[in-house]
């Protein structure tokens, strides 16, 4: 079975829908020199990152947390963009795959502020918190009534809801899955991070010799999948195929990755199995690509290791200079932004790449590179080992 790609949705710190972020990711834009949201910490930790600032009316409701806030307006966008109605005749065979790592927990650090400063707290909101929240509150706002899944695996969560709708719709129990993520800006990301030594204190730059660490960014990304004969049947546009998908784990540490990156090389390899494709194959590669010390020479050397003598001449770059590491939405952002690479024919740079960690790759840094390309891959390599990976294909317009 034939799965596509039929709309995007996309809200972040450099665009607030799929066309703004996409020109801004090509000129390399970046927007990490932002404050963070109603900042109340005094050790100035929480100053920068990829944040979304609330003069955008569509995040006001009194009826949603941030994270499913952010996640309306990115859900909206896509299936209008797949030009999607959801009504009786369909509801059934309509779906919704969501990944978040933080969820509602925003919710709780307001009632740990409100207590600490003795105001009173709504516990209504407290049905907000739990992760599959978000996913609850889009199928009850567009009457959607197919299989809801909600993973939470890390900074893979939402590449893994690829995954999850692919089997769903192979087994024939939808027609239409709305996959994505959403993550808000939170305070137990912000110190997690700090508190492993892995957060930037100026800029994330990822690949660069001199990288210092991530930087957290909010954001939310959906795409619409539908079965090839499907979208034919309503004359739908057509961005890409869904062509790949693989998993797996580490098992080596809760925040490390594999330093012989062995959870990476067979997420990467059970990708190209998948699709019936040799590593060679593949032109361009989103890498996670998260500034850290640790995880970009792992990742270099699972492209060492499964690409062998093609592994400098494949194009990759990392968008997270651009927006940040948006943790659980990571995986369906740079989905999102690689299937607009294929579709466009065009290969956005790493933002805030200066002098690059190793010689001789073909990393994409100061300005965007015109490719037609058949085959791109997007990584996710998470903590806890997870990893996955997607591969899109190219098909005709």
């Amino acid at each position: 079975m034939k799965i596509v790609v039929t709309g995007l949705g996309v809200l972040n710190c450099i665009g607030k829908n799929k066309d703004d972020f996409w020109k801004n990711l090509c000129n390399g834009e970046s927007g990490l020199a932002t404050v963070f949201p109603n900042a109340i910490d005094e050790s100035n930790i929480m100053k920068i990152g990829g944040f979304i600032h609330d003069e955008d009316s569509r995040l006001i409701d009194p009826g949603c947390n941030r994270t499913t806030a952010l996640a309306m307006v990115a859900f909206d966008e896509a299936i209008k963009d797949a030009g999607i109605v959801i009504d009786e005749s369909n509801k059934e065979r309509v779906g919704i795959s969501v990944g978040t790592s933080i969820g509602g927990y925003q919710e709780v650090e307001k009632y740990q502020r409100s207590v600490k400063n003795e105001f009173e707290y709504d516990t209504k909101n407290s049905v907000q918190i739990y992760p599959a929240y978000t996913a609850h509150k889009i199928a009850d706002k567009y009457g959607i009534e197919g299989p809801l899944v909600t993973n939470g695996a890390a900074c893979a969560a939402s590449s893994n809801s690829f995954g999850s709708a692919l089997a769903l719709m192979k087994s024939g129990e939808c027609d239409v899955i709305i996959t994505g993520g959403c993550d808000p800006a939170s305070y137990m990301s912000q110190y997690g991070f700090f508190a492993l030594k892995a957060l930037a204190k100026e800029l994330c730059r990822p690949f660069n010799k001199d990288r210092k660490g991530v930087l957290i960014g909010e954001a939310a990304a959906f795409l619409v999948l539908e079965t090839y004969e499907h979208a034919k049947a309503r004359n739908a546009k057509i961005y890409c195929e869904v062509a790949g998908y693989g998993c797996s784990n580490d098992s080596y540490h809760a925040t490390a990755p594999d330093p012989k990156a062995g959870g990476a090389i067979r997420s990467i390899e059970r990708a190209l199995d998948y699709a019936g494709i040799k590593a060679c194959d593949i032109e361009y590669i989103n890498m996670h690509g998260t500034g850290t010390k640790l995880n970009d020479v792992m990742e270099l050397l699972a492209l060492d290791m499964v690409w062998g003598e093609h592994a400098k001449s494949v194009y990759f770059s990392s968008i997270k200079g651009s927006v940040g590491h948006t943790l659980g939405c990571a995986g369906a952002l740079e989905a999102l932004a690689s299937v607009l690479s294929l579709y466009n024919g065009v290969i956005p740079p790493t933002a805030l790449l200066e002098e690059q960690i190793a010689e001789g790759y073909s990393v994409v840094k100061d300005k965007m590179i015109h490719k037609k390309m058949n085959f791109v891959m997007s990584n996710s390599f998470a903590f806890g080992g997870n990893s996955s990976c997607v591969i899109f294909k190219a098909v005709k317009k």
